[in-house]
């Protein structure tokens, strides 16, 4: 039985609808909702497994593709493969190159000319997923330098609030700041007058 069918969704169902099967499944089998119900409880499970792996863009190509027969994914493990991938490994090469040689065209059976041309395109599409790691971190640079400006901003807004509203003169001159001014003035002309 498939991640779809646990849900209830179709292969092509968009997130929107994965997200509202999952809330009505967990509705259904979740065990503290029906406390009577213990062998809901695994059908509980079954389907948190199941919106879990599908509502991850990645894992669900990852599971798509495995439905297929081109990958062996665990979703159980943290790192989402089987223990058999080498570490660092990229785990869709590995399928990629495992279903070629079952196909039985391997490394060893590929046309010099096809190998070349093969990795000149890796080297373009890893040129090219560079060159999306570098834009997308120029756009984060961005959004922090907007956020930062922002901020400042913000931070003079409220500045400028807290000194309007101990200073409330709303640019004219008050009573208040008129006696401030003259005993102000009345202490400097006293001190002029003592010193000299």
């Amino acid at each position: 039985m498939s991640h779809y069918d646990t849900l209830g969704v179709d292969p092509k169902a968009t997130l929107q609808q994965i997200k509202e099967a999952y809330r009505d499944k967990a509705l259904r089998f979740h065990p503290d909702i029906n406390p009577g119900a213990d062998k809901d409880a695994g059908k509980f499970q079954e389907v948190s497994n199941a919106y879990e792996v599908l509502r991850d863009p990645s894992k669900r190509a990852a599971y798509d593709a495995a439905r297929t027969g081109i990958g062996r994914p665990d979703f159980g493990s943290s790192m989402g493969w089987t223990p058999t991938s080498k570490p660092g490994a990229d785990p869709f090469e590995e399928a990629f190159q495992r279903w070629w040689r079952e196909q039985g065209m391997g490394p060893e059976q590929e046309d010099p000319q096809m190998r070349r041309e093969r990795e000149a395109a890796e080297m373009r599409a890893r040129a090219a997923a560079w060159e999306n790691e570098k834009l997308e971190a120029a756009e984060n640079k961005a959004r922090f330098a907007r956020v930062r400006q922002r901020t400042a901003t913000a931070k003079a807004v409220r500045n400028a609030k807290t000194l309007a509203r101990f200073w409330q003169t709303q640019g004219r001159l008050t009573w208040q700041d008129a006696a401030i001014c003259s005993l102000f003035a009345a202490s400097l002309a006293g001190i002029a007058q003592l010193w000299s």
